[in-house]
């Protein structure tokens, strides 16, 4: 499980394909959190089918987008990634690029290669996907933290 870079679907932008045209991106994160209660679900997909109707391409989420407290899982919490992931199952995949986020405070700050690999698990089962297209650190905690992640993140993507 876990991170998958293919250049070849995913190229840099200027170059040409999906990435050039994806225009428009959603944040996930008002779904169930943040802004009021969570929103109800038949009425969440509703909203995301019309933002991939209209054009939207990217989907962003976080683990952190969820009910309850947001610096501890909770298997009550509602989560935008399952929200997300079911909507996901409605169209064609290889139509989106799907980005989540790690956030160190949820591990006490730790970003070494174990906590980032459980946190990226975690993520894509709620997501229920195999792979996300773009994953990142949600709110760096020091130089030496991002070198941490980036370094864990880099052996994901070489394990496939």
């Amino acid at each position: 499980p876990g991170l998958r870079i293919d250049s070849s679907a995913m190229p840099v932008f200027g170059q040409g394909g999906l990435v050039d045209e994806i225009g428009v991106g959603y944040g996930a994160m008002s779904m169930v959190a943040f802004y009021g209660p969570p929103m109800d679900p038949e009425e969440n997909q509703k909203l995301l089918k019309a933002a991939y109707d209209a054009g939207c391409r990217h989907f962003d989420s976080a683990e952190v987008y969820k009910s309850g407290n947001p610096y501890k899982h909770d298997d009550k919490d509602e989560y935008s990634e399952v929200r997300l992931g079911q909507f996901l199952k409605t169209i064609d995949r290889s139509t989106v690029t799907i980005a989540t986020k790690f956030l160190p405070f949820m591990y006490e700050k730790k970003t070494d290669y174990d906590t980032v690999k459980a946190s990226l698990e975690g993520s894509l089962k709620r997501l229920d996907l195999p792979y996300v297209d773009l994953y990142y650190c949600h709110r760096i905690t020091s130089l030496e933290g991002a070198k941490e992640f980036m370094a864990a993140s880099k052996r994901l993507v070489e394990e496939g």
